[in-house]
């Protein structure tokens, strides 16, 4: 049976307050008018109704103009605050964005400048509008090593779940020294998880959708850094829950990739997932790094019923470990079992495609779709013995 898309319905008009004299809210109007018909503009805040931007002119408040800011953005706190200026200084634009400013914009105002700002605000608006099949959930991939495909896996199910969930998926990479989720999706990220990083005092959701980038097949990425470094920024586990709620309430389906060593901003990923993938392989060395990383997990307080373990690049006529020996091994069942094929990983990774444009009926696409189908749902929970001793080979 084929999944029932969700598709939100059309949000209501944006609403916009224009704070400005008699002649700069004419020539706002004219701007926006020529932008997008939905919106509707007021020049006070109308009785039983919350507007979505509020746009204040500087050069109409004078000296006042960081008390008028602030005012507003108390009035409307969920309202994106816009400031404007004819010639704005620097020490204006820091008043204002201290105030409660989430941008400084030139006057006269150009429709590409304002277009841009809008739309990114429309955008949010429009992934926010609730579900009524599902809430949405945060997935979070922790491979115990590296060199398991975890990465491969997270790109790949994004991908999938992007057919069931147009526009509504989006990919986390924590790999901030060598991340590679923009290489396997093969996009060029303006703006990272780094940049957050240095806003995290003013961040929300507009300002994380601008950071994301967008995959042809529709699938966003928040990269970890535009470029490689071995510094990573100054995030925190408190930056990243925030980032990741922000993604939650505007996504079906965010995928944090987050490989080790596991920083503190990985684990308070895994804290903040609904589910935790555990990718793991048939080797004596694996399973006991992964024995290791679900205890620490446990020990975090990650719920018992979020851990799945994922056995990837599995042979079963080749494995000298078998699946039920790798259960009692780790202490809980195999939740998922991914198939090895390398050949068509390697063509996927080094075109930039995914795996089911190289090969749609191969064992690895398959199982990649049969763990993607477990994810539809967000009500999906397992049951499973409690952590044993760990991997011996006495």
């Amino acid at each position: 049976m084929e999944p029932t898309l969700d598709i939100p319905s059309a949000p209501p008009p944006l609403e916009i307050v224009l704070v400005a004299t008699a002649d700069e809210r004419e020539a706002l109007a004219a701007v926006l008018g020529r932008l997008d018909a939905t919106i509707r503009l007021r020049e006070e805040f109308a009785q039983g109704s919350v507007p979505q931007v509020v746009m204040i002119s500087l050069d109409a408040a004078g000296l006042d103009s960081p008390g008028v800011v602030e005012r507003h953005a108390q009035l409307a706190p969920t309202a994106m605050i816009i400031a404007l200026a004819t010639k704005p200084t620097p020490e204006m634009t820091v008043g204002a964005m201290r105030a409660g400013a989430a941008e400084v914009l030139s006057l006269p105002l150009d429709e590409r400048t304002c277009g841009t700002v809008l739309a990114k605000i429309a955008a949010v608006r429009a992934m926010r509008q609730p579900s009524t099949t599902d809430p949405g959930q945060i997935i979070a991939v922790l491979a115990p090593k590296e060199g398991l495909g975890a990465t491969t896996l997270v790109a790949n199910l994004g991908f999938e779940l992007g057919r069931i969930h147009p526009q509504r998926v989006a990919l986390v990479d924590l790999d901030l020294r060598n991340g590679d989720l923009a290489l396997l999706l093969n996009v060029d990220p303006p703006q990272s998880l780094a940049d957050l990083a240095l806003g995290v005092e003013s961040l929300d959701a507009v300002f994380v959708h601008g950071s994301l980038v967008r995959h042809s097949s529709g699938v966003s990425l928040l990269a970890a850094a535009t470029e490689r470094t071995r510094e990573s920024p100054d995030l925190t586990a408190a930056h990243i829950e925030h980032v990741l709620t922000l993604l939650h309430a505007a996504h079906r389906v965010v995928l944090v990739d987050a490989p080790p060593p596991h920083s503190e901003t990985a684990l308070a990923a895994a804290l903040r997932a609904d589910r935790v993938l555990v990718p793991t392989e048939a080797t004596v060395p694996c399973l006991r790094a992964t024995w290791r990383l679900l205890e620490v997990l446990a020990r975090l307080g990650v719920p018992e019923r979020a851990l799945e373990v994922v056995v990837t690049r599995y042979e079963p006529d080749d494995a000298q470990i078998a699946l039920d020996e790798i259960a009692d091994a780790l202490g809980r069942p195999v939740h998922h079992v991914v198939p090895r094929e390398d050949d068509t990983a390697s063509r996927a990774l080094n075109s930039g495609l995914p795996v089911a444009s190289v090969r749609a009926d191969g064992p690895l696409q398959q199982g990649i779709a049969a763990l993607a189908a477990t994810m539809i749902s967000s009500n999906n929970t397992h049951t499973a013995p409690s952590l044993s001793e760990p991997w011996s080979t006495q």
